[in-house]
């Protein structure tokens, strides 16, 4: 509608008829709001089955999509990442990121598994998160990873169906693990018995070893790439010093990236960068004080005997 009332409105001067402006300003606001560019402009050229249009729609294209990414996300991507809270990563990491440690975003509020942990703290584990996997420590070191899935299944068939728990288990392959939960994946059990809750389950045998660990000074911006080309849902993060697991990131803690949010990150670092300047400007201006009474100290000798 705006484009065609522009075009009535250059009628006297312009080059084309108003549907053409019509067009094109539609082009433009779908393009802008649904961040949609080649597909739109094929379909577009497609359906008119002019040529002539092509220069046209494929600029406008860009310019709305530009203009579009400079006020914030699309339709799409605000109801798939806002309103369904789906971590959705776009295909190129934000800049200020490669100014960023991984420890600046991960989350550290850990909810771990011991190798051979008690069945009543598993549940209470399982219960009290909605984690989709658990990392198995050994002395705080990784050694491997299960998943909230197997964590169910084990407490199902472990009450009567077979004995998983208790210092004899019995191990249940993962052909009939994995086909029992292609079906269906059970409830949390939590109505155990006493006696099976102090019981014991060995996780050993059910621990994934295909994860990956990344330090805890490690680059947003590479961390990012990973979770891009390899298809992660975790990233566990290790401490340099002892590697220790120390945090773990998820596509949920790299989803934070708003203009908004850039912009306030980048004032906290331009005042951190200013604090530290005052800082180590104070600190050499203190320093030939501190050499000067030292000086005047030593020239009173030792004791109080001059040249001592």
């Amino acid at each position: 509608a705006v484009g065609r009332f522009i075009g009535q409105l250059v009628q006297p001067i312009a080059i084309a008829t108003p549907g053409v402006y019509a067009l094109v300003g539609a082009t433009a606001m779908l393009a802008g709001a649904a961040r949609i560019t080649i597909s739109l402009a094929m379909i577009l050229m497609e359906v008119t089955g002019e040529a002539g249009f092509s220069l046209p729609i494929f600029m406008v294209v860009m310019v709305a999509r530009w203009t579009g990414n400079h006020f914030g996300r699309g339709i799409y991507d605000l109801h798939i990442i806002e309103l369904k809270h789906v971590p959705l990563l776009e295909h190129d990491p934000e800049d200020c990121m490669t100014r960023m440690q991984i420890n600046e975003i991960m989350a550290t509020e850990l909810v771990s598994l011991q190798e051979v942990e008690n069945v009543g703290r598993v549940v209470d584990k399982l219960a009290t998160c909605t984690h989709n996997a658990f990392p198995v420590l050994r002395d705080g070191r990784l050694v491997g990873v299960i998943g909230r899935d197997q964590l169910h299944y084990l407490l199902d068939v472990g009450g009567g169906k077979q004995n998983v728990f208790g210092e004899d288990p019995q191990i249940i392959p993962w052909s009939s693990m994995g086909a029992a939960l292609a079906v269906k994946r059970p409830a949390l059990r939590q109505n155990l018995s006493e006696e099976l809750s102090r019981d014991s389950l060995d996780i050993k045998p059910y621990l994934s070893k295909d994860y990956h660990t990344m330090s805890e000074n490690a680059c947003v911006f590479s961390c990012y790439n990973v979770f891009r080309t390899m298809g992660l849902r975790h990233l566990f993060i290790v401490n340099e010093s002892d590697g220790k697991l120390c945090g773990v990131v998820t596509r949920k803690n790299l989803v934070f990236m708003e203009h908004e949010d850039i912009e306030e990150m980048e004032a906290d670092q331009r005042a951190s960068l200013r604090t530290a300047r005052v800082r180590s400007s104070r600190s050499s201006s203190e320093v030939p004080e501190a050499q000067m009474s030292g000086v005047a100290s030593m020239a009173q000798g030792f004791g109080g005997i001059p040249g001592l």
